[in-house]
């Protein structure tokens, strides 16, 4: 073992110091402990930092996963390419918050410490089980490298943020079980909502990150597979979504602080069950992600139960601290409205976590399986056009009525004449339209951003995923094909741009205005015995034109012998042979010997044969008779034949002029309206940041400003 995984032990060490130091109410060395803890996770998190920059080999984990041909940049994104390296850095991000927890109310500290220090013993606890720094037996000249997909500048983004994410969503934790712990549950919001808010944005700009990643990557023109990990960060993402519009009616309305409870505990709850299902190996047969067992399958299900058992045991405890909200009177008043938001997100989170659990629940009563794509879909399409609904009459004025309703009638008609013909489509279209027309009404930049933002994500997700035309070509190189009477393709090469490049594939495009060239990857990585394919993208805001290459062949000039068997065919450039067999029975013996007959068909085309024939005649001589292949310039003689295999040896005579070209097999997708999914994105990640901007701004402030005034509540009310 490597000197930082003595350091963790240390680490381990301070960490149950601190830990029953602020159990004692020793607050100055629980401090110092603390300090002592973050000190050592971070030596640890950067010696392995420099073992990859390095490429020490020596270590089992920078073997696995770093390589000699790495760039320094993805040497260091190496680091949390896998399970232990992951765990190190969730660490190091959880410490790094800790120390941002001091600044906090005294009233709360200790018992906030308390709680959170029991999250950072489970992550020191699963490290030493999985520990990052253990020596190879016997070093390698050479690393294994990186996974080719994980060779991308996003993917060197979207751990870490999704990272910080998860460690700020253990700060909402401990809020919510040390609010429960000292029955103080009407407070603990005003502490902890700037906490809340960057939970939900870190973890929101990382799933986001990672979807752009797959879209840019993996080359299936998609950005969202409903692929167990990918669900495994949504879910906790949606039910934090769900607690802040809960605590909206906390705040202004005094309601919902059971509710708010709940959603603060199961948001971090599910950060431990997504850990627990992409990392323990229960998914490794149903998700492309999904990490195999390292061993922590035991301890993760044990930190997931004594978590879930305790803060639903404090919660039981403490269930007549709660005060009675406010009822709520109205279906369409603003706390009614809140309300059903946090409904319809819940459920949205259930369903989502239903779906992905399905190959831990199928086994109840079958064979593991897990559900389809159109189960999500079709399951989360009537949640979100009631949530649509909800954002446009929450955020409608009257004056704004009949600007909405125009909007909310033409937008689908012009949708209709381009091709949405889908009546739940079209409902979406409008119900997206009229949540952006409504936000002329609000008055709160970060409202009008976040569901503006989540609107345009939608609307561009209809048309991206819901029409987007995929078509697959085979390309002869220098043969131009044409598609849809408008896209004319022409294969021209394929080479590496530079020896420290990957080969390209250089398509000319002309799309009957002008002419462009695309260069998609493709190139086989030796390591990992893997062909990659990586993605031409020419982006436009209407339509991206999405390139991949799937397969080349290069040029053959054919030697003019061929050795088939049964069933096999051989592409020989302008023509196609099969051989189908032996015509056994049209033997004949006589005068004129022995006859045996190759059967060949050309182009594929059963109805099109040839039989050239091997004639044994009675004097022991072999005569090879040569017949025109039908439709070309060309004959084809049976040479040979192997009776034990099967096989037939063709020669194909005159072969000049029949070069087999050098083939791509590339798809050609066009994306409509993506970039309208992009700029919801953005629009929901400057929401949030303002937001937390505004809320840093309050904490800072004397007499903070309620960020919703009574006055601007009664205006609401009165719509």
């Amino acid at each position: 073992m490597a000197f930082g995984g003595y350091v963790i032990w240390i680490t381990l060490v301070f960490e149950i110091l601190t830990l029953l130091y602020y159990v004692l109410n020793q607050k100055k060395l629980a401090k110092y402990g603390y300090i002592a803890t973050t000190v050592f996770g971070t030596v640890a998190t950067i010696q392995l930092f420099y073992f990859f920059i390095v490429k020490d080999f020596s270590v089992e984990y920078v073997a696995a996963f770093c390589s000699r041909d790495l760039s320094l940049f993805y040497s260091i994104s190496a680091f949390w390419a896998g399970q232990q390296g992951s765990f190190l850095l969730w660490l190091f991000f959880a410490l790094i918050m800790g120390i941002f927890l001091f600044t906090i109310d005294e009233r709360w500290k200790k018992e906030v410490m308390i709680f959170y220090n029991v999250q950072v013993l489970a992550l020191i606890i699963l490290l030493l089980k999985q520990n990052p720094f253990k020596l190879s037996a016997q070093i390698p000249p050479d690393g294994t490298g990186l996974n080719p997909l994980l060779i991308n500048p996003w993917m060197a983004i979207h751990p870490p943020m999704m990272f910080l994410g998860y460690a700020a969503y253990g700060v909402m934790f401990a809020f919510i079980i040390a609010a429960l712990w000292k029955k103080d549950i009407s407070t603990w919001v005003e502490v902890s909502i700037r906490w809340i808010v960057f939970a939900w944005l870190t973890l929101g700009i990382g799933i986001i990150l990672g979807g752009y990643w797959a879209y840019e990557t993996l080359g299936w023109g998609g950005y969202w597979g409903w692929d167990p990990v990918e669900n495994a960060s949504l879910i906790p993402w949606l039910f934090g979504t769900a607690l802040l519009h809960g605590l909206a009616i906390q705040r202004i309305y005094k309601g919902f602080y059971r509710s708010n409870a709940l959603l603060a505990i199961f948001s971090y709850l599910f950060i431990i069950y997504g850990t627990f299902l992409t990392r323990s190996g229960v998914l490794a047969d149903f998700s492309v992600h999904s990490f195999t067992d390292l061993g922590i399958t035991g301890w993760l299900v044990c930190i997931l139960l004594a978590f879930l058992a305790g803060s639903i045991a404090l919660y039981w405890l403490r269930r007549d601290i709660f005060p009675k909200g406010e009822p709520m009177k109205g279906l369409l008043r603003p706390p009614t409205l809140l309300a059903i938001s946090v409904v319809l997100l819940v459920l949205s989170g259930v369903v989502v976590a239903a779906g992905t659990s399905a190959p831990l629940i199928t086994p109840l009563w079958g064979k593991p399986s897990q559900v389809d794509i159109p189960f999500y879909v079709n399951t989360q399409i009537p949640l979100y056009i009631l949530l649509l609904a909800v954002f446009t009459i929450f955020a409608y004025r009257k004056k704004f009525l009949p600007v909405i309703i125009v909007a909310s009638i033409l937008v689908p008609a012009i949708s209709y004449t381009l091709g949405v013909h889908n009546v739940v489509h079209l409902v979406l279209i409008a119900l997206c339209t009229s949540t952006l027309v409504a936000q002329l009404g609000n008055k709160r930049a970060f409202f009008i951003l976040i569901h503006s933002g989540v609107a345009l994500f939608i609307l561009g997700s209809i048309y991206a995923t819901g029409y987007d035309k995929a078509v697959k070509l085979t390309l002869q190189q220098d043969v131009p094909v044409k598609v849809d009477d408008k896209y004319t393709f022409t294969f021209r090469s394929f080479a590496a741009p530079s020896p420290q490049e990957k080969p390209v594939a250089t398509l000319e495009v002309n799309d009957g205005k002008k002419t462009y060239v695309v260069k998609p990857k493709l190139w086989f990585n030796q390591k990992s015995n893997q062909l990659v394919a990586n993605p031409h993208i020419r982006r436009n805001f209407a339509m991206d034109e999405y390139y991949v290459v799937h397969q080349y062949k290069p040029a053959v000039q054919p030697s003019g012998i061929l050795a088939m068997r049964k069933g096999e065919t051989q592409d020989l450039g302008d023509f196609r042979l099969s051989f189908l067999g032996f015509q056994l029975g049209q033997m004949q013996m006589g005068r004129e010997g022995m006859v045996v007959k190759a059967v060949l068909a050309v182009d594929g085309d059963n109805k099109k044969l040839i039989m050239p024939e091997y004639q044994l005649m009675p004097n022991k001589t072999v005569n090879k008779p040569e017949v025109d292949i039908k439709g070309h310039n060309a004959k084809v003689r049976f040479d040979a034949m192997d009776a034990t295999t099967g096989t037939v040896r063709l020669a194909i005579i005159n072969p000049q002029g029949m070069t087999q070209k050098a083939t791509a097999v590339v798809e050609f997708t066009r994306v409509p309206l993506i970039s309208i999914v992009w700029i919801g994105a953005i629009f929901q990640i400057l929401g949030g940041t303002i937001s937390l901007m505004f809320r840093h701004k309050r904490k800072m402030s004397e007499k903070p400003k309620a960020e919703i005034t009574e006055k601007e509540v009664k205006k609401v009310a009165k719509r």
